[in-house]
């Protein structure tokens, strides 16, 4: 998976403020009702994508009502646009999708470190597995009964 979008009807479903804030509690995030559980299923996408592939970085975008924003996830959080709309302005997502198709896998989050293994590292593992396999397995006594 590249990236995830997550489209809401309506726009009390973003989970975040606007530029403004939350002065209450110093936050972006919302925490009450439906952008709470909007809030959550994009963290636990986010985390799943995250945690599934070798990236550094993903990308997503979330659409409630006709208003939508970009979001940039690491290992340490989220980055979040301002929200924009995109029915007033589609240029903006097209924009987005048209310099996404062009970045290479690295610009896209993709991990340039991680490389197959080679075939000495996959028959060492296999090996390794076998023998991990077969010494955890339980012993069997045969006990001779007598009658």
């Amino acid at each position: 998976m590249e990236f995830f979008l997550e489209a809401k009807a309506k726009d009390f479903a973003d989970p975040f403020y606007g530029t403004e804030g939350n002065t209450l509690n110093n936050t972006i995030e919302k925490r009450e009702g439906q952008s709470s559980e909007t809030c959550g299923q994009m963290i636990s996408y986010a985390a799943a994508l995250l945690s599934r592939q070798h990236r550094t970085f993903a990308f997503s975008i979330v659409l409630c009502g006709q208003y939508a924003r970009f979001l940039r996830w690491d290992h340490a959080g989220c980055t979040v646009s301002d929200k924009f709309d995109y029915v007033e302005e589609p240029d903006i997502l097209l924009e987005f999708f048209w310099c996404y198709a062009r970045l290479t896998r690295e610009e896209r989050g993709f991990d340039p470190t991680v490389v197959p293994a080679s075939a000495a590292e996959a028959t060492l593992l296999s090996d390794t597995l076998s023998r991990y396999i077969k010494e955890s397995q339980p012993q069997r006594r045969l006990s001779a009964t007598r009658s």
